[in-house]
């Protein structure tokens, strides 16, 4: 729940009026956490909760799904989001980035993210994994 909120606070900021952004709109049949509709974009945020430790199958699903309303003629959905907490995306990160590539590989509009609560932002998970590969090489080479 809070990571939703987390995510409608977000586009409010970015000046989304209220009537633009829907939890859980019917999209034929699918029902995105958050759809925002002038940007065509289904939010989906995945906690891993319940998917035991390689959930790669149940995102997979998610991203297909999305895939195939997109490509029906007159669809508003332009591209899916996958919101990750933080913490999921550090202990998930190597494999998040390999479907990730695969992903853009095989042309589905997917982006995902993480959020940064202090500054009030999503990051992109290449930002993300950029990030946090420095830090570590910089721990490394402080603590040889």
């Amino acid at each position: 729940y809070m990571l939703k909120a987390f995510l409608l606070h977000y586009f409010a900021k970015m000046g989304l009026r209220p009537e633009d952004v829907a939890a859980e709109a019917d999209l034929g049949g699918v029902r995105p956490d958050i759809y925002v509709g002038p940007m065509g974009v289904a939010v989906e945020v995945e906690t891993f909760y319940g998917t035991g430790a390689a959930p790669w199958a149940k995102l997979n699903e998610t991203v297909e799904k999305y895939n195939s309303i997109s490509e029906k003629e007159g669809s508003r959905l332009r591209e899916v989001w996958l919101v990750v907490p933080p913490l999921q995306t550090a202990l998930f990160l190597g494999g998040l980035m390999r479907l990730y590539r695969e992903w853009r590989k095989r042309g589905r509009r997917v982006r995902v993210f993480t959020v940064d609560v202090t500054r009030e932002k999503l990051v992109p998970i290449e930002k993300y994994a950029r990030r946090i590969t420095k830090v570590v090489r910089q721990a490394e080479r402080h603590f040889q």
